[in-house]
């Protein structure tokens, strides 16, 4: 469901109504994703306010997100529009070409706009791991030497799904 359905869908006339087995996996994945985002201090910040001020009361998103925004002092209503009103997830395909990485999102919808890690071994041998910001369809990061191997998100830190090789496509 997790290409079909959003994780925040207000059009239903109960909250139950909303919930599906997208909602709570791709949630978890949003909270890691933000906890990478502002940082382990500013996260565990917002989580203690957040717990503090409404313990015991009933809650919007909105209310986690003013708390978040509050103890980052960033604005993060990008962040949270395209993890959790969005269908699915960036679908990236990378590609090299000589000192140059490519990173592809191909899914039809507009693309996402992330920090991601890449890992890569060079010519001779040395394996080398940096992030670079990926807000476009495509994005290319230059290195010092010529890569023989790329790893994407060596350390799991984002939501996405490899994409299909043309010829994998379903016709």
């Amino acid at each position: 469901e997790g290409r079909t359905k959003s994780v925040r869908d207000d059009a239903f006339p109960h909250p139950d109504q909303a919930l599906n087995s997208n909602t709570y996996p791709k949630g978890a994945w949003v909270l890691h994703m933000l906890r990478q985002e502002i940082g382990d201090q500013s996260f565990f910040r917002a989580l203690r306010a957040y717990v503090d001020r409404f313990r015991g009361r009933s809650v919007v998103t909105r209310d986690f997100i003013d708390a978040v925004e509050e103890s980052s002092g960033r604005e993060l209503d990008w962040f949270f529009e395209q993890w959790l009103d969005r269908k699915g997830c960036p679908e990236l395909r990378v590609s090299t070409s000589g000192r140059r990485i490519i990173v592809e999102q191909v899914q039809r919808d507009r693309p996402y706009r992330f920090e991601l890690r890449i890992a890569w071994i060079d010519d001779a041998g040395t394996r080398t791991t940096r992030t670079m910001l990926v807000a476009d369809r495509k994005a290319t990061f230059d290195t010092e030497s010529e890569v023989v191997s790329v790893e994407l998100d060596p350390d799991v830190e984002l939501l996405f799904r490899p994409a299909k090789e043309p010829d994998e496509e379903p016709k």
